[in-house]
C-alpha cells in the first residue's frame, strides 16, 4: 500500500506540482484539503535541493536494479525453475 501511495504523489507532482497546474477536485474530492500544503512542500527549497541531490545520486549508478520489489530472494525460484528446463 505504501508503495502505491509513493507512485501515487509522484504522479501529482509531475502532472500537476512541476507544471503548476491544480488537479479535478470533482474527481479526486479528498485530495482538496491537502493540496495546498502538497504544492507548498513540494516547491520549498529544502525539498527541491533534497531532490536534486538524490536525481544526482542516481544518475551516477551505473548498474541499476532490476529486481523489482521482491528483490533476489523472491527470483530465486525463477531462476531456479529456468535452469531446470534447460536441462
Amino acid at each position: 500500500m505504501a508503495i502505491l501511495f509513493k507512485g501515487w504523489k509522484t504522479d501529482l507532482n509531475k502532472k500537476y506540482v512541476k507544471k503548476g497546474l491544480t488537479p479535478n477536485f470533482l474527481k479526486e474530492p479528498k485530495l482538496e484539503p491537502f493540496w495546498k500544503e502538497l504544492v507548498e512542500y513540494r516547491t520549498s527549497p529544502e525539498y527541491l535541493e533534497q531532490s536534486t541531490k538524490g536525481s544526482a545520486n542516481a544518475a551516477k549508478h551505473v548498474h541499476p536494479h532490476h529486481l523489482g520489489t521482491g528483490g533476489y530472494f523472491k527470483r530465486i525460484s525463477e531462476w531456479d525453475k529456468m535452469e531446470a528446463d534447460l536441462l
